[in-house]
């Protein structure tokens, strides 16, 4: 509903009457003539239907009206040049939204974010790339991709493998299937697919099944020993490196690549727009520069 309120120009004019005294005080403060400021008190006066000030011959008088309604008027102006004098002194960087898979942003981007801070002027909100539940439409996407013959696709800024991997065996007798269980992403349907006829292998349709959501919950189900699960290569050093997952079969191309693209259906504000560019910049100098996690 729209606010109930008087003529601004009136409060202004009210305030700086009442403060100085007299109409001519008030004009040469606010940079009017006087008729101006009287034109203006006047609008608000009719506004409340009520005079606030008296004209005398020694100056101006407040009306009772008046006397209650100046503190309120001064306090409300205080407030407001208060804080955008903060805003004028201090001014709010940018916020560039950036939506990003989940396991993308917990082990690639957020790490990257810590160990090479993007440039001063960026303020970056991480969202997911649902839109529902009132998220904010990302300015900037990063997510895997298919790679497409028809639209030309930037180099990757990490290597475009993938494989299955899975917890080492345990000593103790495994549980069945432990070792074949087939983890599906309902947000990469086909890789298993894609990684049989990559590999030359047959499905082995005595292994089990299950299906998650999205890369970030396939890889825990690798982490915990579900089952293997067709992951990137980048998303998975770390874990290599040290043991706690193992790449039995390597990892191959498989026709996706992580794009980083402009969202068309944000309102990117112009102040935005080198932001974005620059933000991109540094997500590829970065990915060239991290230590592997």
């Amino acid at each position: 509903m729209r606010r109930r309120l008087p003529p601004w120009r009136g409060l202004e004019a009210f305030e700086a009457a009442a403060t100085a005294g007299t109409v001519t005080g008030a004009a040469a403060r606010l940079h009017l003539t006087e008729s101006a400021v009287s034109r203006q008190i006047r609008a608000i006066e009719v506004h409340l239907g009520t005079p606030l000030l008296l004209r005398l011959p020694s100056g101006l008088v407040l009306t009772a009206a008046g006397t209650d309604l100046l503190p309120v008027v001064v306090q409300a102006l205080d407030s407001l040049e208060s804080a955008t004098e903060r805003l004028r002194v201090h001014p709010r960087a940018p916020r560039l939204i950036v939506g990003c898979e989940p396991a993308l942003a917990e082990r690639w981007l957020i790490p990257l974010l810590a160990s090479v801070p993007p440039p001063e002027v960026v303020v970056v909100e991480l969202t997911l790339l649902d839109q529902g539940s009132g998220r904010a439409v990302p300015h900037l996407t990063i997510a895997w991709q298919d790679i497409s013959e028809e639209i030309q696709m930037p180099a990757s800024p990490l290597p475009d493998a993938f494989g299955p991997v899975h917890r080492p065996f345990a000593p103790e007798p495994p549980r069945p299937w432990a070792g074949t269980t087939r983890i599906h992403t309902r947000s990469w349907p086909d890789a298993w697919e894609r990684w049989d006829r990559a590999a030359g292998q047959d499905d082995d349709s005595r292994a089990g099944e299950v299906f998650m959501a999205d890369l970030a919950l396939a890889l825990r189900g690798a982490e915990v020993g579900l089952g293997r699960a067709i992951v990137p290569e980048a998303l998975v050093r770390g874990e290599l490196a040290e043991g706690r997952l193992i790449a039995p079969f390597g990892f191959r191309p498989l026709g996706r690549r992580l794009a980083i693209v402009p969202s068309d259906n944000a309102i990117l504000p112009s102040a935005l727009l080198p932001v974005r560019r620059d933000f991109i910049a540094w997500l590829r100098r970065g990915a060239r520069t991290s230590p592997e996690r």
